[in-house]
């Protein structure tokens, strides 16, 4: 019987032996070098500070300033400012994953997709004759308009309106704690004859202007005044 041996590759010295180390993200990032130079600067100037509190200490470890005299420590302070480096960079390129994920748990929905939105001005036609009830916009309306571009937007109505045939004319801030609105009916109607139990308004203008405004009138509100034509006063 013939025996078999296997086929071994020739022995390579281990001085002759070659690594190959692929590193895909120190090829892909050249911003590592400024990462360790930042790295290596701290920890040169920590072992001279190091080395003039300690310096009994500092001089076994062969450090006696900025450098060390020692090559093998040298090359260890340069090794850790290495791995140091790729950890301070990897943290700052998933820092945006990192606060992403926090939003997603504290505040999802800063995080969520927000559609297009505006805020439309309609105005009743008085050619239709009097709106005395006022004209329901219910939710889900299509609106359609045309963008500067030539494209043509389409929009839903977020939430059921009513129009009615009044107009702002006017606001003033009359003191600190007055804010007079002056209200007109559109031509031939008495605000008297419509049938109106609540109003809403928006509030247009500078963010800085209108957002402490809407604060204070759901929570400082404490009444309101409705002064008619005939004088007569309404609280």
């Amino acid at each position: 019987m013939r025996s078999r041996r296997k086929s071994r590759l020739p022995h390579e010295p281990r001085s002759h032996r070659t690594w190959a180390i692929e590193d895909t993200a120190l090829n892909t990032q050249d911003d590592i070098l400024e990462y360790y130079r930042r790295e290596l600067l701290y920890l040169r100037t920590q072992s001279a500070d190091f080395a003039g509190r300690y310096p009994k200490v500092a001089q076994r470890l062969a450090l006696t300033g900025a450098e060390s005299a020692d090559p093998h420590t040298e090359r260890l302070i340069e090794s850790v400012a290495f791995l140091t480096a790729r950890v301070h960079r990897d943290l700052d390129r998933d820092f945006p994953t990192v606060a992403g994920a926090m939003l997603d748990n504290l505040c999802p929905s800063l995080t969520q997709p927000v559609p297009a939105m505006t805020v439309v001005q309609m105005t009743l036609d008085s050619s239709q004759g009097k709106v005395m009830s006022g004209m329901p916009v219910p939710r889900g309306t299509m609106l359609s308009t045309t963008a500067a571009s030539g494209e043509n937007c389409r929009f839903q109505v977020s939430w059921n309106t009513t129009l009615w045939p009044l107009q702002v004319k006017a606001s003033k801030l009359e003191d600190t704690r007055t804010l007079r609105l002056d209200v007109r009916c559109d031509a031939g109607i008495d605000i008297a004859e419509l049938e109106l139990d609540s109003l809403r308004i928006h509030l247009s203008g500078d963010l800085l202007t209108t957002m402490p405004l809407h604060e204070l009138l759901l929570s400082g509100l404490e009444r309101i005044e409705l002064l008619a034509g005939g004088g007569a006063l309404h609280r």
